[in-house]
């Protein structure tokens, strides 16, 4: 729950709750290219694994993300 202005507390909503979605797949995409970097820049063993692993991880995010967002055609069927 959370105040407004004036102090009374109000209900979430339902785009509070798409929003908090699309932060944490945004934070999530920024983690995982931040890994990709690191591990493509590291010469170790086992980053291979972690490389290939954080590439994965950005596609699965990307997707999400972009999921989460209403297509031209959704939008304008919302309009109407």
């Amino acid at each position: 729950m959370t105040k407004n202005r004036e102090g009374a507390r109000r209900a979430p909503t339902a785009k509070n709750g798409l929003q908090k979605k699309r932060t944490a797949a945004k934070v999530g995409m920024v983690g995982s290219l931040g890994l990709l970097v690191y591990s493509g820049m590291r010469r170790a063993p086992g980053m291979r694994v972690l490389h290939i692993g954080a590439g994965v991880a950005l596609l699965g995010l990307s997707y999400w993300h972009s999921r989460l967002y209403p297509t031209e055609n959704q939008s304008a069927k919302a309009r109407v």
